[in-house]
């Protein structure tokens, strides 16, 4: 789907917060990981997919979704095939490509925002993203019409919360726990409320949060603090449990659960205090 469609979504001002669903692109399979995304949307009420471009390295992510990674790439998942599951599943909702920067660094910045905007992909977020290199890579993403969204450490100090603020185009990703992914203890709503509040302050992007979402009940609990969530680790354990079909329905149900909990929650009206900027930082 088109990038405005996903500007639209995160702009949403009222209504239940959008939930996103991510996998590992090839996890448990090529197959399989674009089967359970699509379910997870038309069955499970996910309304955009994020889809992981596997590595070994994943340094950023807990054991359930490095294992899954490593398990992709042992199905040989490569860029080839990434870009196959986004041709696949963006006739069913906006995908946005998550990935370490070495893997597309070694593809090659502009060559892989042209193969993603030619799939049909509504953006790329790098991760670990090398400030020597932003520049080039949102400039390629703002020349094929990819959303670059930009991950905001829980520790990140003030000079670089107003750079990627200015930075990121389709939205601010924060960790909703200042651990690996998959971390499944307390949250601290009022800190996540605060970090929130700060990168709207300086008229950011819609503010997306995931990691340490670890329940549909924790789900509802931030729901009125971010423009949209994101759950990994939580499908990644059920497809370990049972890489089958009954994991893929236990997946697609927990997705039910989390977006019914979500249009429970209370999400009030917000207004921004800027305009996206999008210039590369």
């Amino acid at each position: 789907m088109h990038p405005s469609y996903l500007s639209a979504l995160l702009e949403r001002g009222t209504g239940p917060c959008p939930l996103g669903v991510y996998l590992p692109a090839g996890y448990p399979s090529l197959g399989g990981c674009g089967a359970v995304l699509e379910r997870a949307v038309r069955e499970g009420g996910a309304s955009f997919i994020e889809l992981g471009v596997p590595t070994y390295t994943p340094h950023l992510d807990g054991a359930a979704i490095s294992q899954a990674h490593h398990q992709a790439m042992r199905e040989g998942t490569d860029m080839v095939g990434v870009l196959t599951l986004v041709a696949q599943l963006a006739p069913v909702a906006p995908v946005v490509v998550m990935s370490y920067a070495r893997p597309v660094l070694r593809y090659g910045i502009e060559r892989w925002a042209e193969a993603l905007a030619y799939a049909g992909a509504a953006g790329c977020m790098l991760a670990d993203l090398p400030e020597d290199e932003a520049i080039s890579w949102h400039a390629a993403a703002a020349a094929y019409g990819l959303h670059a969204p930009r991950l905001l450490e829980a520790t990140a100090r003030e000079a670089r919360v107003v750079r990627l603020s200015s930075a990121a185009t389709g939205w601010i990703y924060l960790p909703a726990a200042a651990a690996v992914t998959g971390y499944q203890g307390a949250l601290d709503p009022l800190e996540l409320a605060r970090r929130c509040a700060h990168v709207r302050l300086h008229g950011g992007p819609p503010v997306v949060c995931g990691g340490g979402i670890s329940t549909p009940e924790l789900a509802a609990d931030l729901a009125p603090l971010a423009d949209a969530l994101v759950i990994g680790s939580p499908l990644v354990r059920e497809l370990l449990d049972d890489p089958g079909p009954r994991g893929a329905d236990a997946a697609v149900h927990l997705v039910r659960q989390y977006t019914r909990a979500l249009h429970q929650a209370i999400t009030p009206h917000r207004s921004r205090p800027g305009p996206e900027t999008g210039s590369p930082g």
